[in-house]
């Protein structure tokens, strides 16, 4: 089998895989309440020193993303479907 038909196999799984998961495992946030928010925030700050405090920081966290309005520009929509 010749290297190229390898990478292109790969390609291809590559592909199906981005599509798998935008098509079956991605949550809009909107529809996740904000007990999973901060979860999801303590989850990713665990490793940092934050004792008792992490409610804290969490909360803080969820609270600073929720009020960044972002919206799709046409490169971003561009980018999307160059991936998928």
């Amino acid at each position: 089998i010749h290297p190229t038909t390898i990478i292109s196999g790969y390609r291809a799984a590559l592909k199906a895989a981005v599509a798998y998961i935008k098509r079956e495992m991605v949550v809009n946030i909107a529809e996740l309440g904000e007990e999973h928010l901060v979860n999801a925030a303590k989850t990713s700050m665990s490793s940092k020193i934050l004792g008792k405090e992490e409610d804290f920081f969490a909360k803080l966290a969820v609270n600073a993303v929720k009020s960044v309005k972002m919206t799709a520009t046409a490169a971003d929509v561009a980018g999307d479907e160059a991936m998928g």
